[in-house]
Order: C-alpha cells, then sequence, then structure tokens
C-alpha cells in the first residue's frame, strides 16, 4: 500500500465596511494575495486585522479592512487674522466660535457658512468687524438707515437718510423718528 495525500483548501475572505468583498478557498501555503481598498471619505486604511499573512495557513481566516479617521483644520479669521484654530476629526461636530471684538466695533459675522460637522477637508472661515457709529449716525444706522431728518422748525433735511448723509449735517438739532438728537 502506497499513502496519497491530498492538500487542504482554506476559506481566506476579506471583508471591508462589513461586507466581503473578496472570499477564495485557497490551498495550504498558497501565497495570499489582498485584494485594493478603494479609498473611504475622511479616512485612511491602515491595514488589516489579523494581520496580512503571506501564505495560506491550515485555517480559515477572515481579514478586515482597518481605518483611522482622518483629521482636519478649522479656522477662523476676523478681519484676515487668525483669531481661532483646532483641529477636528472628519464627521465631529463644528462649534461656531464667538470672536471677541474690540471696543468701538462690532462684528459683521462670517462670510461663510459653517458646516454642522467636519468635512474632508481644511476649512477657513473669514468674517469681519466694522466700526460703530456713534451720535447720530449710530441712531440712523440702528434704525436701518432709512430715516427721515428734520430740522427743529419741523423742516425735512434729509429723506431716507444714511451714515454717509448724517457725517456731512453741520452740528446742530435734530429731529429722527419724532425724537431731537444733538450733533457735535
Amino acid at each position: 500500500f502506497e499513502a496519497t495525500w491530498d492538500i487542504c483548501y482554506y476559506e481566506v475572505s476579506f471583508v471591508v465596511d462589513g461586507e466581503v468583498v473578496q472570499s477564495e478557498n485557497l490551498a495550504y501555503g498558497s501565497e495570499i494575495v489582498a485584494p485594493e481598498v478603494a479609498e473611504k471619505e475622511g479616512y485612511t486604511f491602515v491595514g488589516w486585522s489579523p494581520e496580512l499573512l503571506q501564505y495560506v495557513p491550515s485555517y480559515d481566516v477572515v481579514f478586515t479592512a482597518q481605518f483611522e479617521v482622518n483629521v482636519y483644520t478649522l479656522t477662523y479669521y476676523l478681519d484676515e487674522e487668525v483669531v481661532y484654530s483646532t483641529e477636528l476629526e472628519y464627521g465631529a461636530p463644528v462649534e461656531e466660535y464667538t470672536p471677541e471684538v474690540a471696543e468701538g466695533r462690532k462684528f459683521d459675522g462670517w462670510q461663510e457658512e459653517i458646516p454642522e460637522f467636519m468635512p474632508a477637508h481644511d476649512v477657513d472661515i473669514h468674517g469681519t468687524t466694522s466700526e460703530i457709529p456713534s451720535g447720530i449716525a449710530a441712531i440712523v444706522a440702528e434704525l436701518g438707515n432709512d430715516v427721515d431728518i428734520y430740522n427743529l422748525q419741523g423742516r425735512l433735511l434729509i429723506k431716507n437718510a444714511d451714515a454717509k448723509c448724517v457725517s456731512q449735517l453741520p452740528a446742530g438739532i435734530y429731529i429722527i423718528n419724532g425724537k431731537k438728537y444733538l450733533k457735535k
């Protein structure tokens, strides 16, 4: 009698994001070739778990793709200067930054829409400030730049006044929305 041996075959599977992307019955000792892993937005492929073997072992094996979440930079600029910068993982919630504004200035708002969650790229958000008008100019600005200005005798001086018109008025007392204001 002469003994003969048949090589054993084992299941070698690859799983990416819970789905089997490749599964083969391979002969014991044959070379294992992993499939290419497609790019995944916001993540970097870091290898297989368990660590990829070079040859088929004497048992079935399942290799699972491992990913690391990417980190991106969120930067807020106010009047072209960086006022806040942080690193956030892809998909992390983004909280709106509230800037501190110098005395005599007001925050005009952010120019870009602030994402709810961190996207798969760096984000720059720009904002501006402007001088807070004082005196009659402040009143006009507060009322929406569409007020009428009268002299003390009730004569209309400026219809739909804006801050520029107000700055050209001479010193004196004026009536705006039924109230008296002094311009120095």
